[in-house]
């Protein structure tokens, strides 16, 4: 719900979770693959394997997406790319390169979910990065703070990164001390303030007018924003371990680490959504230097789903890595009284090679498709597509002209699913292309 007269989201946050290199978007919409006749082999999907949410026009992968508790409030979204590259692509995507964050579409979200309270010290970690990670095509660690445009909102609203688990924990304190703020009491006392006034106020009402719009305004925001419980990182934490990485298994519980596990950096969002005032998280898997999963390094393959070599296919990355992690942020968000909208999205879709010849049988080439896939979660939303794909060559929307072509239709769908006015959405549709609106609940 918005704040009193401030225009804040409060009771409401966003997790983007991006995978690069566009496999997901294989198992968002697994029909269209599935009906892509011998080209399905090299994207693993077949009638069998592929689960209806419902009555609706969503049909996900089985074993995947298809098996989140959510589904039923997850919508797919198609959108229109302009470029296959992924550092192109991936600016398009988010207003940022994997290397660097600027005035991108999550903080200017944030910017708009905190309105006109924004207070540095209170919304210092309004737009925060979970963990650490490597961009395709390179494997050093670099600044992913850098200067902001003259005109962007709110400047000093900046996204914070937490690169290891001591500095996310040092960022929140528990607010059930001694010393913390009686709202409801507070608010109790006021109104009886208001009410003992009331004379007074009447009788020099245009004098008065400040005060009695003051007292109106205190009293709803206290009563507006119940007291958050400070959950322990300990207490989230064992919902995300055991979650296995390349015949191991992930301990987000190691307090001491850098946060580069994907289950950790969920965790860590829950963490940062439930006790740092975090309203938009970011997630970004792919690890650094070789360390941890090596599993998330290589969601660019250009095999086919297999993933070539021997190793562990895609589906079962998904299986094992991404999809208990989401599971758990998901169901426990669901639980949390946060009205949390979880995006899960990519630079592009994957696209079957042009250069391999008809019957080759398992065919072991993809290639960077020419459309995007997302998927939001949450209450504010309901199953179903937009994402009608032509999954030949190099995938592109069946109907490309009909979208925008870049990625504002969903950050606009995301901000009307938290509750921004028009007024207060940053970001547009062109009027009569896709707005995906038929995916709000």
């Amino acid at each position: 719900m918005a704040g009193p007269s401030t225009g804040e989201i409060r009771g409401k946050a966003v997790c983007f979770v991006f995978l690069p290199g566009g496999w997901h978007g294989r198992f968002l919409t697994a029909d269209m693959h599935a009906a892509a006749g011998a080209d399905n082999l090299r994207f693993g999907a077949t009638a069998g394997n592929t689960a209806r949410v419902g009555a609706s026009n969503l049909y996900l992968d089985a074993a995947t997406f298809g098996s989140l508790t959510r589904r039923a409030n997850m919508g797919v979204l198609g959108i229109r790319t302009t470029t296959a590259d992924h550092p192109g692509a991936q600016i398009n995507m988010a207003g940022f390169s994997f290397a660097e964050l600027a005035d991108c579409a999550p903080r200017r979200l944030a910017a708009a979910m905190v309105g006109q309270a924004y207070d540095p010290l209170a919304h210092a970690n309004a737009c925060a990065l979970l963990g650490v990670h490597r961009s395709l095509g390179g494997s050093q660690r670099r600044s992913l703070i850098r200067e902001l445009p003259a005109d962007a909102p709110m400047r000093d609203l900046r996204i914070q990164q937490f690169s290891d688990l001591g500095n996310l924990l040092g960022a929140a304190a528990p607010v059930d001390d001694p010393n913390a703020a009686a709202r409801a009491a507070a608010a109790d006392d006021l109104d009886a303030a208001q009410r003992m006034s009331q004379p007074v106020l009447a009788r020099h009402a245009r004098g008065t007018t400040s005060l009695a719009g003051a007292y109106d305004s205190a009293i709803a925001s206290l009563r507006a924003e119940p007291m958050q419980t400070f959950t322990p990182y300990e207490d989230i934490a064992p919902a995300y371990s055991d979650i296995a990485i390349n015949g191991g298994a992930v301990r987000p519980a190691d307090l001491s680490g850098e946060i580069f596990h994907f289950a950790t950096k969920m965790a860590a969002a829950e963490f940062a959504i439930r006790n740092c005032g975090t309203k938009v998280a970011v997630v970004i898997d792919g690890e650094i230097d070789g360390r941890g999963d090596p599993e998330s390094l290589d969601w660019d393959t250009h095999q086919g789903i297999t993933g070539g070599g021997g190793a562990v296919s895609l589906q079962e990355r998904m299986v094992r890595r991404i999809i208990p992690a989401i599971e758990a942020f998901t169901t426990r968000m669901a639980a949390s009284g946060i009205d949390v909208t979880t995006v899960i999205a990519s630079e592009f879709t994957r696209g079957v090679d042009p250069t391999d010849g008809p019957g080759q049988g398992l065919a072991t080439s993809s290639i960077h498709g020419g459309a995007a896939v997302a998927a939001v979660i949450g209450s504010a939303f309901q199953a179903g597509t937009t994402a009608q794909l032509s999954v030949t060559g190099r995938t592109q929307l069946a109907n490309p002209d009909g979208y925008d072509a870049n990625w504002s239709p969903l950050y606009s769908l995301v901000a009307r699913g938290v509750g921004l006015s028009a007024a207060a959405n940053p970001f547009s549709v062109t009027a009569g292309r896709q707005d995906h609106a038929s995916l709000l609940a």
